[in-house]
């Protein structure tokens, strides 16, 4: 049914039809941007729900705050939209919601969004324990990779290296290339903030091995950061810096809506150390100062969680 469709059915419709339709609205005004629109029809949404009282399905309520949560999203109110979120996953469970991983995982990625990270590992964790009794594995391979995230955005880099370890010999058991150069590169982080340099490098060279030869410009540009951050912590200061200097290359030669900022960042912070482990801190300090440029614009997360996410 389309739009006006929708629209022209309202007055004729009864009580639980008028709650679809207006809830098809609300989807409607998201999708194409008109988030005060969107909220306003799925609060009314709510409301004629609502008002048939003890009648009315907890799925049906759950709905209703599931499409106000997307309308906050569509709003970058994301902390809103979390708790309207929560509203829904709890009427959701009561209804036993077939599809709830689904809206587990929604809810996870925006807990990242705004740094609840123990928000986001609660979320991934119950997905993953749901998973492991479903027995699919790659629900389960990506469900240690996203826990693993959390993690290593909690500084817990034990756990992290654990989760991404189990996550890769899943990867590796299905033969999922992409998903082990991808997971190889998370292994390099957490080895790195473990002090292991050698077995960080290990990870991130078999990573630019899939990345040469997929000759995946996102690949590529990440692997040479983790290579560059594996030398650093070897202390191989030379070859670090021309990871370094070829992954900000890489990422300076794209075109400008390609360009990832957030990785312009990361690699130039990563310099920054180098410079000062190599006694040049005038020149780390005239970097320092091009990158809070940037920063007071994008404000990137100090965590190196983009890696994934903007990369591929």
């Amino acid at each position: 049914m389309s739009e006006r469709e929708m629209w022209l059915a309202l007055p004729t419709a009864t009580k639980e039809e008028k709650a679809d339709l207006l809830l098809g609205l609300s989807r409607e005004a998201n999708n194409r941007g008109a988030g005060n629109a969107s909220l306003e029809l799925a609060r009314a949404a709510l409301d004629t729900i609502e008002a048939m009282g003890e009648l009315a399905p907890a799925n049906d309520i759950a709905n209703a705050h599931y499409a106000i949560a997307w309308a906050y999203k569509g709003m970058d109110k994301t902390r809103e939209a979390v708790e309207e979120m929560d509203i829904a996953i709890a009427l959701y469970r009561e209804s036993s919601f077939p599809f709830l991983s689904g809206v587990l995982r929604t809810r996870s990625i925006w807990c990242g969004e705004i740094d609840d990270w123990e928000g986001n590992l609660a979320g991934h964790l119950e997905n993953l324990r749901n998973d492991e009794v479903e027995g699919d594995r790659e629900w389960v391979a990506k469900g240690w990779f996203n826990v693993g995230v959390a993690y290593h955005a909690l500084k817990r880099h034990e756990e992290s290296l654990d989760a991404f370890l189990k996550a890769r010999s899943y990867f590796v058991e299905m033969k999922m290339v992409p998903e082990i150069a991808r997971t190889d590169r998370w292994v390099t982080e957490s080895y790195v903030a473990l002090g292991d340099g050698e077995r960080a490098y290990e990870h991130a060279r078999k990573a630019m091995n899939v990345a040469e030869l997929s000759k995946d410009l996102g690949a590529l540009m990440w692997s040479e950061l983790m290579l560059g951050k594996a030398l650093l912590a070897l202390c191989n200061f030379e070859d670090a810096e021309r990871y370094f200097t070829a992954g900000y290359e890489r990422a300076t030669s794209r075109d400008e809506s390609d360009v990832s900022w957030d990785y312009i960042v990361e690699v130039e912070e990563e310099r920054v150390k180098l410079l000062h482990r190599t006694d040049r801190a005038q020149e780390a300090e005239e970097v320092e100062s091009r990158i809070a440029t940037v920063k007071e614009t994008i404000s990137p997360q100090k965590t190196s969680t983009s890696v994934e996410s903007n990369s591929e």
